[in-house]
């Protein structure tokens, strides 16, 4: 994950000097996005994976940044259900064009498939903004988090306890431009307990963003999480996704 923020913000910041790397102020503006994706894969094993998300989003004046979003993941694979989740969050970060920009945020989490009920957590925190230009960005973030999570029973299994947890938040996010049109997105998150730092989830998402008329892009994302203590009854710990789909409002 170091390795990864490292490349990007040498990449990013090649070329660029003095005034010519400074980012100017945006008027305050709103903005929505809406994102589609559905994956089809057939074979020895066949997956049909459904994948919607909207957002909204305050950017501009320098103050603060506000982002809203909510998505859904739904998929079957020889005739079950394999994926059924629901993920909603909300951060403000202030500062956004300075050096470090402290950030407040809260997400909500449910997976029927690794019967979590519900999972939601709270972090406050600040993020170094290493590259922050219009085209380009890199940050490495810190911040402490307090998790609420519920689980629900199987008809083998009873219900894992209901746990809050302290964690420590780390995360890298960065945007490289590859060619005109053409982009590299990155977000990593790394949570371990703050008094078990072998327990941990761990999050990564990396997606190549190509523009293909005004506001819309086709973007091909690789995910990667990792829960080192799932639920009860829930064997395996790595959920890895591969899927192409259409933003509108990148």
């Amino acid at each position: 994950m170091l390795l990864t923020a490292a490349q990007l913000a040498l990449a990013a910041g090649a070329g660029a000097t003095g005034a010519d790397t400074a980012l100017t102020a945006e008027a305050v503006h709103w903005k929505s996005t809406g994102e589609f994706s559905f994956t089809d894969v057939g074979g020895n094993k066949s997956l049909s994976l459904l994948t919607a998300r909207a957002g909204f989003g305050r950017r501009g004046g320098g103050v603060f940044d506000l982002s809203a979003t909510a998505g859904v993941r739904y998929g079957r694979s020889g005739g079950d259900v394999a994926v059924e989740d629901f993920a909603t969050g909300a951060e403000v970060r202030f500062l956004p064009n300075g050096v470090v920009s402290p950030f407040v945020n809260a997400s909500g989490t449910r997976d029927d498939i690794r019967h979590i009920t519900v999972r939601l957590a709270v972090a406050a925190g600040a993020d170094l903004n290493i590259v922050r230009e219009s085209d380009r960005s890199v940050a490495v973030g810190i911040a402490l988090l307090q998790d609420y999570e519920a689980h629900a029973g199987t008809d083998s299994t009873p219900p894992s306890p209901a746990s809050s947890l302290t964690r420590i938040n780390f995360r890298i996010t960065g945007k490289l431009p590859l060619r005109p049109g053409v982009s590299l997105v990155h977000r990593s998150t790394m949570e371990p307990v703050a008094t078990d730092p072998g327990d941990y989830l761990f999050t990564s998402e990396t997606g190549l963003r190509v523009q293909v008329a005004g506001s819309a892009a086709i973007q091909t994302t690789w995910s990667f999480n990792r829960d080192t203590s799932p639920p009860e009854g829930v064997q395996f710990r790595n959920d890895r996704t591969l899927t192409v789909g259409i933003i509108i409002g990148a």
